[in-house]
């Protein structure tokens, strides 16, 4: 993890009770240390907000049933990466900000970041809207052209210093369920009834790849618009493919990576000046 992510010993369970009593009904005891059923989207949905209330001021955010559940440690070590590029109170974008916001309203609250959230979705914007009202730094906008990233959101004459980006992961729904079904299996949980994530969340034709592929090509018109692009990725095999197009373009790039939990997480950056 970033070294500037609390989130790397055992979560104080006792303190994000107080913070959140909601929490206490999905504490359970695992080896003889207190913990919750990591299995289940309700104490997972209990725990985020506990994490969010306790460490960060943020007042409990509303998940949409059936929605993507984003933990709070990874999500928070993006910010933290993005905030060594750039200046406190910066401006930036993210791209698919989902019905939680997680990102903008993290960014805001460690590091006074002017949040715009992009989402193609009417039911998460919708959702986002109402998660973050109480922010004003942040401004939640419709993406009205499935086609376009960039476009339709960043608006004429507006500069942002950077964007971000948690992209869909999968190819298809099929390729979806098949990865969920292998974490479910592995953390001992029911395959049928714990799938959380969205068609718009987790899937795009062409999968991750393809998805930061469009956004490097697209980025190209907006290079005098933004200080400094940037992605999750994945898989780290995307990488050198997505390195070439970022050379054969002429942008300047470089990855950095962090461990969170048992996986590696790859953070790419490129800028045109």
């Amino acid at each position: 993890m970033h070294p500037n992510n609390i989130h790397q010993e055992d979560y104080p369970f006792n303190e994000l009770i107080k913070a959140h009593p909601p929490l206490s009904k999905f504490t359970v005891q695992f080896q003889d240390k207190p913990s919750i059923n990591f299995n289940d989207p309700l104490a997972l949905k209990a725990l985020n907000n506990a994490l969010l209330v306790h460490y960060y001021g943020i007042t409990p955010i509303e998940y949409p049933h059936g929605y993507l559940l984003a933990p709070v440690p990874s999500r928070v070590d993006y910010i933290h990466h993005i905030a060594d590029e750039v200046k406190a109170g910066a401006k930036g974008l993210d791209i698919g900000c989902g019905a939680t916001a997680i990102y903008s309203l993290l960014g805001a609250s460690c590091y006074n970041f002017n949040m715009i959230g992009s989402e193609v979705s009417e039911k998460s914007y919708a959702f986002a809207k109402a998660n973050t009202k109480t922010v004003p730094s942040i401004d939640i906008r419709l993406q009205s052209d499935r086609g376009s990233i960039f476009k339709n959101i960043i608006q004429k004459g507006e500069y942002l210093d950077f964007t971000i980006c948690n992209p869909p992961f999968f190819s298809s729904e099929q390729e979806a369920m098949k990865a969920f079904q292998r974490k479910a299996k592995n953390l001992g949980g029911d395959k049928k009834h714990n799938f959380s994530g969205t068609a718009d969340e987790l899937w795009c034709n062409g999968g991750e790849a393809l998805f930061i592929k469009r956004m490097i090509k697209e980025s190209i018109d907006y290079k005098t618009q933004v200080g400094l692009f940037s992605t999750l990725v994945s898989q780290k095999g995307h990488i050198a493919r997505l390195e070439k197009l970022l050379t054969k373009k002429q942008a300047n790039h470089y990855v950095k990576s962090s461990k969170i939990g048992s996986k590696v997480v790859h953070y790419l950056f490129w800028k045109f000046r």
